[in-house]
């Protein structure tokens, strides 16, 4: 923290993570739109409804006449301000549910484990809800395009100097305050007491986030790669060895469709 006041002149020894979180966000959004922070504005941008389809990136395709009709049902919904978003789609044998906490598969128990002809892999996605925000150009609507330049610029800071955190103390604890504020912009934008407070934009982070991981879901099965979960930001599969090019391929494809990174760990036995 005395790091961070330092480096940022944020005085933030008593702020609890989320303070110093936001009072970063603030500070790069009034350099960037040229304001004192007295300018700032109190309050969120509240509308009375939302619409799915303006919360779904132009992006989103499927091959699947069943996610096809699952896209377009979903496109005609309107949500109020006490309605949630909660779909679920049953496809090749597993059963994906949409919420606003994102994407998630329904369990059942079951023992998977690697072999000699089969790899368990997770591909989660870097930095996904930060990614989704800027890749698609969105910002809370009375915050105007300034907020995303700050808000990039806070990004790219983060990662230009996460490299040299593991060597150099005080630069840990930049990187570390700086994914605290790119991080909590999507919670900042749910929340009514917050001044980032935009619903669409907390939906369009969400769903836009749930179909992206289902296209790659759809393309794995169609490949004969089948996944055995989805949560949030990633999608765990058991691969056949033959198929390994093939899995390479898909993920190739969707990383270029949707400007999203695939990070990969694998597992010998998930319970």
């Amino acid at each position: 923290r005395q790091d961070i006041e330092e480096e940022f002149g944020i005085p933030c020894l008593n702020y609890s993570d989320s303070k110093i979180g936001d009072e970063m966000i603030k500070k790069f959004y009034c350099e960037e739109k040229g304001i004192q922070y007295s300018d700032l504005p109190k309050k969120g941008y509240f509308r009375p409804q939302v619409k799915v389809k303006d919360c779904i990136a132009k992006y989103i395709t499927f091959q699947t006449p069943e996610l096809q009709k699952f896209l377009k049902t979903i496109s005609r919904e309107t949500l109020t301000q006490k309605d949630d978003f909660k779909e679920s789609v049953e496809f090749y044998g597993n059963t994906y549910t949409f919420a606003k906490g994102g994407l998630h598969t329904e369990n059942k128990p079951k023992v998977f484990e690697a072999d000699e002809d089969s790899l368990i892999v997770d591909w989660d996605v870097s930095s996904y809800y930060p990614a989704i925000i800027i890749n698609n150009g969105r910002y809370p609507a009375h915050l105007g395009p300034e907020f995303l330049r700050g808000y990039v610029q806070m990004f790219n800071k983060r990662l230009e100097l996460k490299p040299l955190a593991k060597k150099d103390r005080k630069i840990k604890g930049i990187v570390g305050a700086l994914k605290l504020a790119v991080n909590s912009v999507y919670g900042k934008s749910s929340d009514m007491q917050s001044w980032i407070y935009d619903r669409q934009l907390t939906m369009f982070t969400t769903i836009t986030g749930e179909l992206s991981l289902l296209m790659l879901i759809e393309a794995y099965e169609l490949a004969g790669i089948h996944v055995i979960s989805a949560n949030t930001d990633g999608v765990t599969i058991m691969v056949n060895k033959c198929y390994i090019d093939k899995m390479h391929e898909i993920n190739a494809w969707w990383m270029k469709k949707t400007k999203y990174e695939l990070e990969r760990t694998d597992y010998q036995k998930i319970i």
